[in-house]
């Protein structure tokens, strides 16, 4: 028979203690880590292990690299009222592992250095002026070594100084250019000519019946691209724009209602009856903007300026939006798919009343009116004491249970599910209704049995003579030894449901005096099958 024995042990004491006294409160808010007393019991744990655990304290955080080596090192602690500096020392003794405290009880863990330091990289000066195409200066570019926090920034003049090592690799960035990347080699002074990031200014953008390039434009006008809606799980268009275009509010009153669509506004309110939707055309088509599909959409240019009003009039008194769809491309077929699955579920549920307190104020309401109770009072006051009062008390419960046989060469196996529920419940003074129900699955599988070997089979394996042999010449074992029986396949499986139902009464109409009523109902059901 198989059994299953699960020991829990505990390994690890990790105790804390902090003593705080009232005169020195101030100071021991500064350093909380100056009386931390640690107890330390570990057996066998890597390093990293024991490091998490300290975490747990609340006291100290640990700061390293995952790869750092000798974290996995496995090794034994036993300490009792140390100090950080004691418990670290002789946790990492015999490693390579250094430690160094920051402040709120933050510690770094590093690389110790080599007993033989290699020499130090060599470093060097370098200087160098930073202009813009027109060789004007530029003022404030930020000028990094790449890979490290070694940086500059250009002066009034747009020179720099700085110390670098040897072929460093200089990041030079500055708002409204290109970042340039420069390989230092021999040089000792550098010019540095930034160019302007030109991208944006020449991005192309519907304005009324054309398209013209930002550069060019002389209105207020947005742009969108169709990435940037498609990469929102959103269900519509014009929930998608939300925080894309300046000046454009989107407002979703309606979002808890399957289907909605917020409102659009540009520029805030423009009547008072917060009907100032813009004008949405859909490649060229007023169409409402919902009714879109983001994945669909090419770009979006929304047009804020009275410039508008000149193509399309008085529909343009709170500004045009314009969608451009996608359109077919030469070249191969190409088959997209996009799936989105949430949820939802609303922020605040408002807290009701229950019957009984409603129907309670109602009728204090009605008495303040000076009008007749709608809800009878004498009612009301036994429900009251029905509530104060005992309700029903129940009892739930399930169990399972498995068992494998003992035989070697034979899968024996049996398995058990019982389910139990009492519920009684005081209906009144003098009544109490009770209900007991029980269930039980059991599941047998079994060599023996009809259809299968016969319980004889212990019989026959107590008188097997200890003189024969239990395998033959060719290596299989004897007929007498029963288990090619065994190991045949013929099995016989029995399924038993048993159902049993018990309801009753207990009434007491006097005191002291009890009538006691009960009904029993049971169902059983035995299922064999043999294979």
């Amino acid at each position: 028979m198989k059994k299953k024995l699960v020991r829990v042990s505990q390994y690890i004491k990790i105790r804390s203690i902090k003593t705080v006294g009232l005169a020195l409160f101030s100071s021991l808010i500064l350093a909380p880590s100056l009386y931390a007393q640690i107890s330390l019991d570990v057996q066998d744990q890597s390093i990293r292990h024991i490091l998490k655990e300290i975490e747990k304290a609340g006291e100290y955080k640990f700061f390293y690299n995952s790869d750092l080596s000798n974290l996995d090192h496995k090794t034994s602690i036993s300490v009792q009222d140390k100090n950080i500096d004691e418990v670290m020392s002789l946790l990492l003794a015999n490693t390579e592992i250094s430690y160094k405290k920051e402040a709120n009880n933050m510690i770094v863990l590093t690389v110790k250095s080599s007993s033989s330091p290699q020499a130090p990289r060599k470093t060097r000066k370098i200087t160098g002026t930073v202009v813009d195409p027109d060789g004007l200066p530029i003022i404030g570019a930020n000028v990094i070594e790449q890979g490290t926090t070694n940086g500059s920034i250009t002066d009034l003049d747009g020179k720099f100084e700085l110390i670098i090592t040897e072929n460093a690799i200089l990041n030079i960035s500055y708002i409204g250019f290109s970042d340039k990347q420069i390989t230092v080699k021999e040089e000792t002074s550098l010019q540095v000519t930034m160019t302007e990031d030109t991208q944006k200014l020449d991005e192309i953008v519907v304005v009324g019946y054309g398209v013209q390039k930002k550069v060019n434009l002389t209105g207020s006008v947005s742009a969108v691209k169709g990435e940037e809606l498609s990469q929102r799980p959103v269900a519509n268009a014009t929930q998608s724009l939300q925080g894309l275009v300046p000046g454009l509010t989107v407002s979703n009153s309606n979002s808890g209602r399957p289907g909605a669509s917020g409102a659009l506004s540009l520029r805030g309110q423009g009547n008072l009856a917060n009907t100032a939707n813009p004008y949405v055309l859909v490649d060229g088509v007023e169409m409402d903007l919902a009714d879109v599909n983001p994945n669909d959409i090419e770009s979006i240019s929304v047009l804020k300026d009275a410039a508008s009003a000149a193509i399309y009039g008085a529909r343009a008194a709170y500004g045009v939006i314009l969608v451009t769809t996608k359109k077919g491309e030469e070249g191969k077929m190409r088959i997209s798919y996009q799936g989105t699955v949430g949820w939802s579920s609303p922020t605040v549920m408002p807290e009701m009343a229950n019957a009984y307190d409603y129907a309670t104020f109602f009728n204090q309401a009605c008495t303040n009116a000076n009008v007749i109770k709608q809800y009878n009072p004498e009612k009301l006051q036994q429900l009251q004491q029905y509530m104060k009062g005992k309700k029903a008390q129940y009892y739930i419960s399930t169990g399972m249970y498995t068992e494998d046989g003992i035989l070697r060469y034979a899968d024996i196996k049996y398995k058990r599910l019982n389910f139990n529920a009492n519920i009684a419940s005081q209906i009144t003074d003098w009544l109490n209704l009770k209900v007991n129900t029980k269930f039980m699955n059991s599941d047998n599988d079994t060599p023996f049995g009809k259809g299968a070997l016969s319980e004889g089979f212990y019989h026959s394996l107590a008188r097997f003579r200890p003189t024969i042999s239990p395998i033959d010449p060719n290596g299989h074992f004897t007929e007498l030894t029963m288990i090619p029986y065994l190991q045949s396949g013929t099995y016989t499986n029995t399924q038993k449901n048993n159902l049993t139902l018990t309801g009753g009464l207990e009434a007491q109409p006097i005191k002291n005096w009890r009538i006691f009523f009960d009904c029993t109902g049971k169902i059983m059901r035995i299922m064999r099958r043999s294979t």
